[in-house]
């Protein structure tokens, strides 16, 4: 095993109290939504003052904080955008993440020392993607969800960046911002922070075969990699991230707290072992359906999905047994014993998706593996299946790791846990006491915020008194009690002839007063540099980018390509003979897999034949593979253009004309034009689904060229 360094543990917090629990229960840094610009504006979020907060207390025990502004940025906006930006940058963020190249843009130029992530948004499938973030002033990209362990290696091999990826928590069936259901069928845009989760409704259609399908055919389950840490670590992946910016602080407490157990358990033996009780926190907490490992080994199929159930599933405890009539007690056989207090949901078996739910506020054990539990307000029937969807006793549990710290909590109960470690140096000079306390760097990586820091404080002089001396150890004694104070000493040194007398009292207040000030020192906070500039007053024709058409006809260069070899023609000779004489060759928004194998092998004459034909290109990979060439470039929407300053950054990357990103069609008429609302990696055994509550009417396409399903709506006279 070739030695890593230890990665981090990145934990979601969607408020102070989720925000506590992930510092106290190990997080080496936390990701949290501003008032402004992020994917989760539903969650709690930070206001200013609640910002500045989260950041001290973070910063106090040594966490790193980063902050969401990874909607795209509309150019009314741009301008309080990047003075939210500079907000941030004063108040000592670590880093901002970003899916919005523009705005990306903007703050590297305003703020060239400000640390910047690419969005899992930005859909970054390859160390293509990841080399050109790089080149554009990104620090670190958060990798697609959709990809395998040797992909997620290359990644971390060719790119040339800190690689992110999640490991636990909520999937996206479609590619992370290409997603367009939600805003054309709901008006609500999930690139601009208010998605709809059109993927957890439930469906009617057909399948391949023409078979009648129902259930909640978009739902993945929840991404669970506690077992293959290890490999990650191995395959070059710096950072491990939780989602769930919208859980609860006991969710994120539990799921913190185990992956931390694992990830140290493997740095320090290269090995480790998830115990069965590790599993069933995990389970209880929260699962749809159970777990996957995503795309990791390779695509799950169906394994993926959780059809039945879109929510919390709990964990399935017994079966309905007895039902007295008329009473809102129920006898349960069961395998496992829940406890008062415990959330219960009863299933139907014949009806899906009705179900009965209830908190034990009853309980008795009539037999052996049978409990009666109550109060149920609704009929079940015997046969049904009875699930835990919360435990009582875990909740509490993971309350204990964080209780009585919240900031609001009166001084008098307030309680400190996690501590940073600081270094204590007290020195006797001239019968005067210097106290010295030095910071310890929690990861050991270059952060400013982490940077070593230092207090000095004096007392004295004191008169000498070689025969009642004040012994060391009552120093000791002293200097160790850091009391209410989010520091631990880990190393006390003496130096100096200590032949002198001082009262405990005065060596309190030398340690009182001394980490004072280092916890005020520890407070980080930058000055905006000079000529900083919310906006430039870039003019709508500065760019220079011409705007292509709705109506721009287009044949995949992927099925050129194919057809190429399938006939033996040159891919110039094919693109002559296409039908349209009109229609320009697009590359995919997203092209992993089979489409860019393809592409990959005719890439020489895709060159050549780009000097007079231009190419549309829709993802990073491809425009960074195709950049600087020579060649005549288009943009496309999966770029998503919706400002002046993307259009900047593409044309500054050799772009001479833009298709505009969809989140800028205020109508949604995607329809006409064939733009799919979805790419997804899920091979779906679906053909056409409706929601007609919804009025939602798809169909999925699985083109030849591509390994990706493409969801297109089904458009009628009035969709």
């Amino acid at each position: 095993m070739k030695k890593r360094r230890k990665p981090e543990l990145l934990v979601p917090a969607g408020s102070m109290e989720p925000l506590i629990a992930a510092v106290e229960n190990g997080a080496d840094a936390v990701y949290v939504g501003g008032r402004l610009f992020n994917a989760r504006m539903n969650a709690g979020n930070f206001d200013d003052e609640r910002m500045l907060q989260a950041l001290d207390y973070a910063r106090a025990r040594g966490v790193k904080v980063f902050v969401t502004m990874n909607t795209l940025i509309f150019d009314e906006e741009m301008e309080e955008a990047v003075e939210y930006a500079g907000f941030l940058y004063r108040a000592g963020v670590d880093a901002l993440i970003v899916q919005d190249l523009g705005l990306g843009r903007r703050i590297h130029e305003e703020l060239p020392d400000f640390p910047l992530h690419l969005s899992t948004q930005g859909t970054a499938c390859d160390g293509e993607a990841v080399a050109l973030a790089k080149e554009l002033g990104y620090e670190r990209v958060v990798l697609s969800r959709e990809l395998s362990l040797a992909e997620m290696e290359a990644a971390c091999r060719d790119g040339g960046l800190d690689i992110e990826v999640f490991v636990h928590g909520a999937l996206c069936i479609c590619y992370s911002g290409q997603c367009q259901m939600s805003r054309f069928y709901g008006g609500r845009s999930g690139n601009r922070g208010a998605c709809a989760q059109p993927c957890r409704l439930p469906y009617e259609g057909v399948d391949e075969n023409g078979k009648k399908i129902s259930g909640h055919l978009l739902s993945p389950k929840d991404l669970c990699l506690v077992d293959r840490l290890g490999e990650l670590i191995e395959a070059g992946v710096y950072s491990f991230k939780i989602e769930g910016r919208m859980k609860s602080p006991e969710y994120v407490a539990v799921v913190t707290r185990i992956y931390r157990k694992y990830i140290d358990e493997y740095m320090e033996k290269g090995s480790y072992h998830v115990i069965p009780e590790d599993r069933w926190e995990l389970r209880q907490i929260f699962n749809r359906g159970g777990f996957t490992s995503g795309y990791l080994t390779g695509n799950p199929g169906e394994k993926l999905m959780s059809p039945v159930i879109p929510k919390n599933q709990g964990i399935r405890i017994g079966t309905v047994q007895s039902v007295k009539p008329g009473s809102t007690l129920v006898d349960v056989s069961c395998d496992i014993l829940p406890d008062m207090g415990d959330g219960i949901e009863i299933r139907s078996e014949r009806k899906a998706g009705k179900a009965v739910s209830t908190i034990i506020s009853y309980r008795k054990e009539p037999g052996k593996g049978v409990l009666r539990i109550g109060d149920f307000k609704e009929p079940v029937q015997v046969g049904d299946a009875v699930y835990r969807t919360s435990s009582k006793k875990q909740l509490e549990a993971a309350r204990s790791s964080f209780r009585n710290m919240s900031l609001d909590a009166s001084p008098e109960s307030r309680r400190i846990g996690r501590r940073r470690g600081i270094n204590l140096t007290l020195t006797c000079f001239d019968n005067v006491l210097r106290l010295t306390g030095t910071t310890i760097s929690e990861t050991g990586e270059l952060w400013d915020s982490q940077a070593k820091k230092s207090a000095v404080l004096e007392a004295g002089p004191f008169e000498t008194d070689g025969e009642r001396a004040t012994p060391k150890e009552r120093y000791e004694n002293a200097l160790r009690k850091t009391g209410n104070t989010p520091f631990e000493v880990e190393s006390l040194r003496f130096r100096g002839d200590f032949d002198i007398r001082v009262k405990a009292s005065e060596i309190n207040a030398l340690r009182r007063e001394c980490l004072a000030k280092l916890e005020e020192e520890i407070r980080f906070r930058r000055t905006l540099p000079e000529g900083f500039r919310p906006m430039e007053g870039m003019g709508e024709s500065e760019t220079g980018l011409p705007v292509l058409p709705d109506t721009l006809p287009r044949i995949s260069l992927a099925a050129l390509c194919l057809e190429a070899d399938r006939t033996g023609q040159s891919l110039a000779e094919v693109y002559e003979k296409r039908e349209d004489p009109e229609a320009v060759p697009f590359i995919s928004n997203v092209t992993k897999g089979r489409e860019d194998d393809i592409l990959l092998h005719r890439e020489g004459e895709i060159r050549e034949l780009g000097q007079n034909a231009p190419i549309l290109a829709g993802n990073l990979s491809w425009l960074h593979r195709l950049a600087g060439k020579g060649l005549r470039l288009y943009g496309d929407y999966g770029l998503n253009g919706v400002n002046r300053e993307t259009a900047r950054v593409l044309k500054e990357l050799g772009v001479e004309a833009l298709c505009p990103g969809l989140e800028r069609n205020e109508t949604g008429e995607l329809g006409e034009k064939r733009m799919p609302l979805m790419i997804s990696e899920h091979d779906f055994s679906a053909r056409e689904l409706r929601n007609n509550k919804r009025g939602i009417h798809i169909r999925v396409e699985h083109p030849e060229y591509s390994s990706q399903s493409r969801i297109v709506p089904v458009v009628t006279e009035r969709n």
